[in-house]
């Protein structure tokens, strides 16, 4: 079947492209999505969304961390005993990648280890240090929301998807 279009209608269309091609990025990205490990894509294309996300505080998971190692605070890319002063929470998986605060992704390190990391893909070795700690972690907490996402994530092998996802 072949639709024809009057010069006018052309025209119309022309003038509405910019709007109907980022409409059509942003449905296409929100479709990818479903079908794909990489989270929230249509937030990181570039000019088809207008969500400004926003790095939340950390603070909140401080506790819940430290009872990982039994309320001692270590660093978890060293091992190391952290002063209180020098406490700080880290997402092994980069933010910038996931765009999401999950306990599961977050562990207790030094501010100076935090800051110089930055982006960079961890190693497959603290991606195995990573799913001990959540095993341990999950048999420590009783908080009902963050017991529920770590066995979220457990089951579903969230450390693993994500990372290779990030490598990809």
């Amino acid at each position: 079947m072949f639709i024809s279009f009057t010069k006018q209608q052309v025209l119309s269309l022309k003038e509405y492209s910019f709007v109907l091609s980022q409409l059509i990025n942003f449905k296409w990205a929100q479709l990818l999505e479903k079908f794909n490990h990489s989270p929230r894509i249509a937030s990181k294309v570039k000019g088809i969304s207008d969500n400004t996300i926003k790095r939340s505080s950390l603070t909140k998971y401080k506790n819940i961390l430290l009872k990982s190692n039994n309320y001692q605070a270590i660093d978890f890319y060293t091992g190391k005993v952290l002063q209180e002063n020098d406490i700080s929470v880290d997402h092994v998986i980069p933010w910038s990648f996931m765009y999401s605060d999950d306990i599961w992704n977050l562990v207790l390190t030094s501010k100076s280890n935090n800051s110089s990391k930055s982006n960079i893909i961890p190693s497959q070795d603290v991606i195995e240090s990573l799913k001990e700690r959540n095993a341990r972690l999950v048999k420590l907490i009783n908080d009902s929301k963050y017991k529920d996402e770590l066995l979220l994530a457990i089951e579903n092998d969230y450390v693993d998807k994500f990372y290779l996802a990030m490598k990809i």
